[in-house]
């Protein structure tokens, strides 16, 4: 059977320029940290916006990773510890679009 995926909204930020941009912020808007953040949980990665920049956003392979990620198989904890961004007000996609298309793709999809 087909994997549900937690992150089906991916192919919004097929783009290289979204991701690069991400890559490259110094300081990122607080969405944008938010959204970084839980993706980090997620994918198992020390929640910062370092980790994030290097090895979420730097990770030419994170499209794929996130088309991939079974969410059948998440552990309790991870999805607690998500439902704890999703719940955020500034995680709401149209808040975190108008900083970020990438993240606004991520900030869709909620545990």
């Amino acid at each position: 059977p087909p994997r549900s995926t937690l992150f089906p909204y991916t192919t919004l930020f097929r783009s290289k320029n979204h991701l690069k941009e991400l890559k490259n912020l110094t300081t990122p808007p607080s969405s944008v940290k938010l959204v970084s953040e839980a993706l980090c949980v997620a994918l198992g990665i020390r929640p910062t916006w370092e980790s994030a920049k290097k090895l979420a956003w730097g990770d030419d392979r994170l499209t794929q990773r996130l088309q991939e990620y079974d969410k059948e198989s998440v552990p309790p904890a991870v999805m607690q510890k998500l439902r704890g961004y999703v719940e955020d007000p500034n995680f709401h996609p149209e808040v975190v679009k108008r900083a970020s298309l990438a993240c606004a793709s991520i900030a869709l999809t909620s545990p």
